[in-house]
């Protein structure tokens, strides 16, 4: 059997009908985006994006500032010696820094909603930042206070927006003074030199809060400050923008990892209130806030949302040399709008995945750090923070967003297995390698090409290359409590796209079929699926297959030669693969 020695050609023929598949389906969502006059419901039916995620502890220590956990699952395969797996411990962090700076937008997006008079995300942003800060100070025993408030210095030439809430009393409207307050209006009261994960400091909202305040009583908890919020929008009849805030509210600890050292800047849609309050006594809290402890675990657990934002740049059946060919048609796609700060037509492309409500909320803070990652990443694959795919962040969302997700294939009856499910089974049995890098996910979610032999396969996973290894998440265990959560959802991962749906048009568009051949001929494809191909071939460096070691990625133990030579390099110097071969020496003395 001839054994490849040179890199794939990262393009060529089998790459235009991957490339006319991306750019006919990313096409289709963008037509499909222009044509809507209103946000999709899909994009704010937050619920969509749970799956098995755990909730938020109802009881975490005071002092601590972080906590841990993992998650377990079962091998339904009941031949193998492999029972269970336990993936490795994940932090979540429960202050930051920083608050985040918030201030209004210049931008047209999302000025105006669904055609209602009245616009009022960027006080409802505001006011879901404080409920699960609130939710997270009663988990940990701790007050939330009001900071002093800052004279009201509008910037806005005809004056702020006054708003009456006549409908409410002194307490209600007090929090609503806070919260849309300049500067910093309230704050978790435990270290004074971290803050709650959704702190906020407020630029000018021009907006004020008439009527009677009292500072000097405690802020509500976090179920009144929900009632607020509910009575607030069902009396300026704001209808679905309180979920479109919550999501906006969610991804604010994501924003505020892409500047470690100093304040992050998120840009609202500028308020407009042309119709006033009606009276109220609805005391309901949103539908949202049954799930709060899932939408905080998820919000503050960013190296998963972080990868579930950027599933849908990813397609199953593509494999990494071929990267390039699936991601430079988005690109194309989303360009237009992200350059022009379009930010409401992203939303709505966007609007037929999974992951739509998550990308409404990124898009409703403006062009920021997340929004500037997209296109050096389809374009050069450069990685943000946390774009690395997350085999438990998938379990959470039900969102596949790496090959390792999918289930494992059977080795051919001709001896051999795809590169695909070896390096599975690398991640599955990482415990038995001597190095701890198999217990991580390679950088993106793109497959290793081809197949290899059974025989170039490493002994510490070779005995289970004929198993199915059907994997089935079972619970996330917190630490130091081992309290065990089954997640919010009772079925297991959904096998679904998290791209646009659809496959664009079945007849071929001459225009189209042009795009495709500039794209053919793009650098772009080249250095993308190049990328993604020493990435994944990185991660398992150490593992050389024969005709493989020095072409793709450098192999760190010496030249690419014969393992079974006397002169070998990596006999003399590498004690793992020493062991490696006698042991197959072994195997076949006694054949």
């Amino acid at each position: 059997m001839a054994h490849p020695s040179v890199e794939p050609p990262y393009g060529g023929p089998t790459a235009k009908p991957i490339i006319r598949r991306s750019l006919s389906r990313w096409q289709d969502a963008a037509r499909r985006a222009a044509s809507m006059q209103s946000i999709p419901e899909s994009c704010t039916d937050l619920g969509r994006v749970l799956g098995r995620i755990p909730s938020l502890p109802n009881k975490i220590h005071p002092d601590a500032e972080w906590i841990e956990g993992y998650s377990t699952w079962k091998n339904c395969d009941t031949s193998c010696c492999l029972g269970t797996k336990r993936e490795r411990d994940r932090t979540i962090d429960l202050r930051k820094s920083h608050p985040t700076t918030c201030k209004l937008s210049a931008s047209q997006s999302f000025r105006e909603w669904d055609g209602s008079p009245n616009n009022g995300i960027a006080l409802l942003v505001a006011g879901w930042a404080y409920i699960p800060s609130a939710s997270l100070a009663e988990r940990q025993g701790l007050p939330m206070e009001y900071c002093k408030p800052e004279p009201s210095d509008s910037s806005h030439p005809a004056g702020p927006i006054k708003l009456h809430l006549e409908y409410a009393k002194v307490q209600e409207r007090t929090w609503w003074r806070a919260v849309v307050a300049q500067g910093v209006g309230w704050f978790l009261a435990a270290n004074l030199e971290e803050v709650s994960p959704w702190a906020l400091s407020m630029s000018d909202l021009g907006v004020d809060i008439v009527g009677q305040v009292d500072f000097e009583q405690p802020p509500p908890t976090a179920r009144q400050a929900a009632t607020y919020l509910a009575r607030f929008c069902h009396a300026f009849s704001l209808g679905n923008q309180s979920s479109a805030a919550l999501a906006a509210a969610l991804s604010i600890p994501l924003h505020a990892t892409m500047i470690a050292w100093a304040p992050v800047t998120i840009e609202l849609p500028a308020p407009s209130f042309a119709l006033p309050a009606i009276n109220t006594r609805r005391r309901t809290v949103p539908p949202d806030f049954q799930l709060l402890g899932y939408y905080m675990t998820l919000s503050l657990s960013t190296w998963a949302l972080g990868p579930s934002l950027w599933s849908v740049f990813w397609e199953p059946d593509v494999p990494c040399d071929l990267a390039g060919a699936w991601t430079a048609p988005i690109a194309t796609v989303l360009q237009p709008a992200i350059e022009e700060e379009d930010l409401e037509l992203v939303a709505k492309i966007f609007s037929s995945t999974r992951v739509a409500p998550l990308w409404l909320g990124v898009a409703l803070c403006g062009r920021g750090g997340i929004v500037e990652s997209i296109l050096s990443f389809l374009t050069k694959l450069h990685d943000y923070p946390f774009s690395r795919p997350d085999i438990d962040a998938a379990a959470w969302t039900g969102i596949p967003q790496s090959f390792l997700d999918a289930q494992r294939t059977q080795p051919s009856s001709r001896g051999t297995v795809t590169r695909a499910d070896v390096w599975r089974l690398r991640h599955d049995c990482h415990a038995e390698y001597q190095s701890n890098a198999f217990s991580y996910t390679p950088a993106f979610g793109w497959p290793p090409f081809g197949r290899m032999r059974v025989e170039d396969v490493e002994l510490e996973i070779r005995h289970h290359l004929d198993c199915s290894h059907n994997w089935i998440y079972m619970h996330w265990t917190w630490l130091p409590s081992h309290e065990r959560d089954r997640g919010f959802s009772p079925e297991s991962i959904q096998a679904c796209r998290g791209g646009p749906e659809g496959n664009g048009s079945a007849d071929e568009d001459p225009a189209e079929e042009e795009s495709t051949r500039d794209l053919h001929d793009s650098p772009v494809v080249h250095h993308v699926s190049r990328t993604a191909t020493e990435s994944v071939f990185w991660w398992c460096c150490e593992q050389v297959e024969r005709g493989f070691g020095g072409t793709i990625v450098p192999w760190r133990r010496g030249p690419d030669v014969a393992l079974e030579s006397a002169e070998s390099p990596a006999k003399a110097s590498n004690p793992a693969i020493l062991k490696w071969l006698q042991d197959v020496q072994i195997q076949r003395s006694s054949a």
